[in-house]
This record gives C-alpha cells, sequence and structure tokens, in this order.
C-alpha cells in the first residue's frame, strides 16, 4: 500500500472530514493531514506551500480528496483556478492526485470535472476499501 506525505480533504461536511481523516491515521497512510473547508482555503494552502517562491514540499498535498458541492469556492470552481493559475507550477499539478470525493452523481459534474487530471470519482462516505485501492493506483 503506497503512503503519501500529505493528503488534503477538500470538504466542508465536518463528519466526512472526521470520517475521512480516522480512516486515514488507522491505515497510517500519510505523514501529514490537512483539511480545508472549500476550495478557496486549499488553494491558499498549496499556493503558500506548493509553489517555487514557497516551496514547503513537505507538507504539499500529493493526494487530494475533493468535494464539488461547497461555499465559498467549490470543487470545480478550485480545479478551474488550479489549473488556470500562474503561480502554480505545472510540474505540480500534473504530480498531484486529484479524485472527487462527494455525494452528487450528477452526470453533469462528472463531465465538467472529466476535463482536468482526475484520477477518479468516489461516492461519500469514504470507506476503508475505497482509500485502499486508492493507495494501491
Amino acid at each position: 500500500m503506497k503512503k503519501f506525505n500529505c493528503i488534503m480533504l477538500v470538504d466542508d461536511d465536518e463528519t466526512c472530514n472526521y470520517i475521512s481523516e480516522k480512516i486515514i491515521s488507522k491505515l497510517n497512510l500519510s505523514s501529514h493531514t490537512h483539511i480545508v473547508k472549500n476550495g478557496r482555503e486549499a488553494l491558499n494552502f498549496i499556493e503558500e506551500n506548493c509553489t517555487k517562491s514557497n516551496n514547503n514540499f513537505t507538507i504539499c498535498p500529493d493526494l487530494i480528496l475533493l468535494d464539488i458541492n461547497m461555499p465559498v469556492m467549490d470543487g470545480i470552481e478550485f480545479l478551474e483556478e488550479l489549473y488556470n493559475n500562474k503561480n502554480i507550477e505545472k510540474l505540480y499539478t500534473n504530480s498531484v492526485s486529484i479524485y472527487i470525493l462527494s455525494s452528487s452523481d450528477n452526470p453533469s459534474d462528472m463531465k465538467k470535472v472529466s476535463k482536468y487530471n482526475i484520477k477518479g470519482y468516489l461516492s461519500k462516505p469514504i470507506t476503508v476499501d475505497k482509500i485502499i485501492a486508492i493507495s494501491d493506483k
């Protein structure tokens, strides 16, 4: 099972984050787990830690579990900004594994995220089996 340096949970659902964090911890999948409540917080964290000017790569997420429906900035807006942000290196966006973790099964949501480098689409809640499947890829 692959271990990640840092996993970022991007979700406004505290219960989902709690469950995800407990499973990640139980499986010892990551040295760091960082939780943010919307896409804006996630982008700010990435800009502060994963750019050439601030290359604190020890806490730079190499796995992101991203919800779609959130306040402030939703998951689709986050992806658009992440892939079009001039401060974030293309090297980073090509190396990070992003999985959508959402309760939405709307086909239009799936179509919107398909143009980005998304590794998979998982329905909530995360389970041990789902996270092990991610870590085995």
